[in-house]
C-alpha cells in the first residue's frame, strides 16, 4: 500500500532486511505524504485509481503545494484501475471507490484475510478531511456506507488498517460514526 514519504528509505530497509521482493503498489490516493516514496521505487507497478493519477505530476492535486516542498513523481510503470474486483500476484482485492478524502480516493479489501486498507478514509475514531483540491463533501455518507457493507459483526469483523495510526475494526468505527454520517 501507499509508500508514505519512506524518509530515510525506511521502507526500501524494511523490504530488503525481511528478504522481500516488492511486486507492485497499491495506492489508496495520491496526496504528497502517501506518495512521496514512490521516487526511491523503481520497476513495479503502481496502481492507482482512474483520474487519481493526475496527483502524481501536480503540486495542487498532491497538495505537497501546501507543504515544505513541491514535488512531481514520473517514469512509473502506472497502471489505472476502477472499481471492482483486480487479483495481483494472485491475491483478489477489491477495489472500492471511497470519492471525498479525494476524488479518486479508494480502499482495498482482501477477503481471504478480512482486512481492509483505508488510506485516508476511515481512521480510528475519525475519517479523512474533505476540504482539499478534488474532495468531494458531499461523497462523505455515500462512501462510508459502501464500507460498511463489509462484515462488522462481533463474530465476523473487517480489520481496518488506515493510512496514518493504529489499526482498528470496522465494527468499532460504524458504531462511532453511524449516527453522523449513516443517517
Amino acid at each position: 500500500m501507499d509508500p508514505g514519504f519512506n524518509h530515510n528509505d525506511c521502507l526500501i530497509n524494511s523490504i530488503k532486511q525481511r528478504n522481500l521482493n516488492l511486486k507492485g503498489v497499491l495506492l489508496t490516493h495520491g496526496h504528497y505524504d502517501h506518495i512521496e516514496g514512490l521516487i526511491n521505487i523503481k520497476n513495479v507497478p503502481v496502481y492507482i485509481y482512474k483520474g487519481e493519477e493526475q496527483c502524481l505530476t501536480n503540486p495542487r492535486y498532491n497538495c505537497s503545494f501546501m507543504s515544505y516542498n513541491e514535488f512531481v513523481v514520473d517514469g512509473l510503470d502506472i497502471h489505472t484501475i476502477e472499481e471492482g474486483i483486480i487479483n495481483i500476484i494472485g491475491i483478489e482485492i477489491e477495489v472500492i471507490h471511497t470519492p471525498f478524502h479525494t476524488s479518486g480516493s479508494v480502499c482495498y479489501y482482501i477477503k481471504e484475510k478480512g482486512i481492509v486498507l483505508t488510506g485516508d478514509t476511515l481512521f480510528l475514531h475519525a475519517i479523512g478531511r474533505h476540504d482539499l483540491p478534488t474532495s468531494e463533501s458531499r461523497n462523505v455518507s455515500k462512501s462510508l456506507k459502501k464500507l460498511f457493507r463489509l462484515p462488522h459483526e462481533v463474530d465476523n469483523d473487517t480489520i481496518v488498517y488506515p493510512g496514518h495510526g493504529s489499526k482498528t475494526l470496522l465494527s468499532r468505527e460504524y458504531n462511532f460514526l453511524k449516527n453522523e454520517y449513516l443517517n
